[in-house]
């Protein structure tokens, strides 16, 4: 029983995540279907930004969605106004800008109890059987797991309205660092979007190659032709 308990209390510390999102979609974009994103995270750490875009993008590309960067065309040393956003979305063609906006980042704690595992072994000496036992102690401490809210939204470039929001909630075990949580939300993202019908379609599965596309330019991923993949 003690190698059982301790087994639950090393998996509760594994460095991973999970994802929690409620969603709408807008009822003027019921057959909507979008080939080419925009991805705008909005976080102040720029390291952190390009990783959590460059994520959205790969899994976008799985699916024959075109993905830019927001931080390549909105440059962070640049103040733009909706027009000048709008021109910028055009000039590269998008359909859509998908934001992501970082609501709430805070972590909670957990009591790890204490956990006694004993062990016995004897060693035989002519007619003498002495027993050595070891004892060790697991938990017994605090640990703390980082929560993130966030709120996500889909413009439609040509009307300007809004075909998507959501929010959401990702939680981390006490060893999940920064990609473990952006893995878990980027993952949950794409396939909202898929669930919901605006990005890929039901037929996706039958054309699946290897590969996951290349990144055609310094700002844009594209997929090769019949290189898409459902996973």
């Amino acid at each position: 029983m003690n190698k059982y308990l301790i087994g639950i209390l090393l998996l509760g510390l594994a460095g991973c995540a999970s994802t929690r999102m409620s969603v709408y979609k807008d009822p003027e974009f019921l057959n909507a279907k979008y080939h080419s994103l925009v991805v705008n995270v909005n976080l102040q750490n720029y390291k952190d930004k390009t990783y959590f875009e460059e994520q959205v993008c790969k899994k976008l590309l799985k699916y024959d969605v075109e993905c830019t960067k927001g931080i390549d065309i909105f440059l962070p040393t640049r103040k733009y106004t909706n027009k000048e956003r709008a021109e910028q979305l055009s000039k590269i063609n998008a359909e859509g800008l998908l934001t992501i906006q970082l609501i709430d980042s805070y972590a909670t704690q957990s009591y790890i109890p204490p956990i006694t595992s004993t062990s016995r072994s004897a060693t035989s000496y002519g007619n003498v059987s002495p027993y050595n036992q070891t004892t060790n102690t697991y938990g017994g401490y605090v640990v703390s797991k980082p929560v993130e809210d966030y709120e996500v939204s889909l413009i439609d470039v040509l009307s300007g309205n809004t075909a998507f929001v959501a929010t959401s909630t990702t939680k981390g075990s006490a060893f999940a660092d920064s990609p473990a949580m952006t893995d878990s939300l980027s993952s949950e993202v794409v396939r909202q979007l898929r669930k919901v019908g605006l990005v890929g379609n039901d037929n996706e599965n039958n054309k699946c190659r290897k590969g996951l596309g290349t990144q055609k330019s310094s700002i844009k991923y594209t997929n090769p032709a019949g290189s898409f993949c459902n996973y």
